[in-house]
């Protein structure tokens, strides 16, 4: 019973993590689109979801 409390502890953890890291690019998305490109200037990227964070939540589960 206690593993199960803690695994699902840690996924909890994990989706916490996950949903900030969506938050934050969220914001930084909406930042850079208030900004006025240059010209010829690359988009710039919303760097993805660390595969730390995907691996440790295929690990919980």
């Amino acid at each position: 019973m206690d593993a199960e409390l803690l695994s699902r502890a840690r996924i909890q953890d994990i989706k916490r993590e996950i949903s900030r890291i969506r938050l934050a690019a969220a914001a930084e998305s909406a930042k850079l689109q208030h900004r006025e490109a240059a010209p010829d200037a690359k988009p710039r990227t919303v760097p993805g979801m660390p595969l730390r964070l995907l691996r440790a939540l295929r690990q919980a589960v």
